[in-house]
């Protein structure tokens, strides 16, 4: 079994303090994660297309 960490454990490490505030807005408070699952939700986040708002 995986060890797993809340968000607060995650974004104090030392592994992931560059993403540190894209992870604060995409982990729920009330779960776990996986190293493996953080790293898939970083993924998912970095592959999303940018969309431009103009005015």
């Amino acid at each position: 079994m995986d060890e797993r960490f809340d968000g607060y454990t995650i974004i104090a490490s030392e592994k992931y303090k560059r993403y540190k505030d894209i992870l604060a807005v995409l982990l729920d408070d009330n779960m776990t994660y996986t190293h493996e699952e953080i790293d898939e939700i970083l993924q998912n986040e970095f592959n999303r297309p940018i969309v431009e708002f103009k005015n």
